[in-house]
């Protein structure tokens, strides 16, 4: 099943069994009575948080059968009744499939053809304290942790300038894994974002299990007459704020406490002629 369809029950058990229910034991899927009309929804185990689900939830059961039978797609379902910000709605299988592994909760609705994704994941993750590697009598002693929405956050609060630029990409063909592009506009080289997008885009790996260094390894392969490094790694949030700031471009990647810098700073200049005097 590529697509979903208007048939409930097709559609519960398509997704059943693309996400392993009952061959996994920390995916949770409950089946639901919203407005009178059959609802079901899934969520992993050690992702969702029981008290945004729950809330979620208690407003759900309260809609009103008359209201809901005047509904014909999901968009309207989740404009009307889905309180929470970061929902969005899908139909395409393999999508819905790999959002629900990444964290986001699956709703389903009977008469109703495509899935609600509320991203109501919440992170197990550690304290965003100083790096080991870099510790520094003064300034900042916060540093990026494994989580990736952590980190673009650590930048945001120091760079509030909207000329700051945050790309997602999904890199790796079984991994999936998220690769954020940070640059400002109007310093980075335009050249090189180009060139680094098409080269994400290329990544041919099953996996990045190492992060970084998959990354870096996948998009620059080695050489053996150049054994030095073309990119810096950093682990601190100030550090890759000024770097950013210069017009580099910083490389998030998902699991990763660090960001990969590349020098892509596009200067204006004039052309090296003759001096007038």
């Amino acid at each position: 099943m590529e697509q979903l369809t208007d048939d409930f029950m097709q559609n519960v058990g398509g997704m059943d069994t693309l996400l392993g229910v009952g061959k996994n034991y920390d995916i949770i899927s409950r089946y639901l009575i919203i407005g009178g009309r059959k609802s079901k929804f899934w969520v992993v185990d050690g992702y969702g948080t029981d008290a945004v689900l729950e809330h979620i939830n208690t407003t759900l059961l309260k809609v009103d059968s008359a209201v809901m039978s005047e509904l014909n797609t999901m968009e309207q379902f989740a404009e009307q009744f889905v309180t929470f910000c970061e929902t969005d709605v899908d139909r395409n299988c393999e999508e819905i499939t790999t959002s629900v592994l990444m964290g986001k909760t699956l709703l389903l609705v009977e008469g109703l053809d495509g899935g609600v994704l509320m991203d109501a994941k919440g992170y197990p993750t550690r304290g965003v304290k100083e790096p080991e590697s870099s510790k520094v009598l003064r300034g900042a002693h916060d540093g990026f942790v494994e989580t990736l929405m952590f980190n673009t956050a650590l930048l945001r609060r120091r760079i509030r300038d909207p000329k700051l630029i945050m790309e997602s990409h999904r890199v790796g063909t079984r991994s999936k894994t998220d690769v954020v592009v940070c640059y400002l506009e109007d310093k980075a080289d335009q050249q090189m974002l180009d060139d680094l997008r098409e080269k994400l885009a290329k990544i041919d790996e099953n996996s990045l299990s190492m992060s970084q260094e998959s990354v870096a390894e996948a998009m620059m392969r080695r050489k053996w007459y150049n054994p030095f490094p073309k990119v810096r790694y950093t682990e601190r949030p100030d550090v890759a704020t000024a770097c950013v700031m210069e017009g580099n471009i910083l490389l998030l990647v998902e699991g990763l406490d660090g960001g990969v810098l590349m020098d892509a700073k596009g200067y204006p200049t004039r052309g090296v002629k003759e001096p007038e005097s």
